[in-house]
């Protein structure tokens, strides 16, 4: 929900994070493409479980 190029400027600058950019989505990706966006959450956390983080 936030334009690519804050996006990319936020996910430079925090520490962990993962910028996951889901194509032909609007504002309202959740609701566009929910199985990408279900996807990439999972994805990360499964990523997060591996590095023993949670």
């Amino acid at each position: 929900m936030t334009p690519l190029k804050y996006s990319q400027y936020l996910s430079d600058r925090i520490s962990g994070s993962r910028l996951a950019v889901i194509p032909d989505a609007g504002h309202l990706v959740f609701l566009e493409r929910p199985d990408d966006v279900n996807r990439e959450i999972d994805a990360f956390l499964d990523d997060l479980n591996n590095r023993g983080t949670i």
